[in-house]
């Protein structure tokens, strides 16, 4: 069941990291997280 190719899944994967990553630099999220 490959529904996406090993290489095209490689690379989202990537992308999705460098996403995740640079996040919170492009929102500007500032300190840590607070539950409140």
């Amino acid at each position: 069941m490959r529904i996406v190719p090993t290489s095209l899944h490689g690379a989202i994967d990537y992308l999705v990291s460098a996403l995740v990553i640079a996040l919170p630099f492009l929102v500007d999220w500032q300190g840590a997280a607070r539950w409140s």
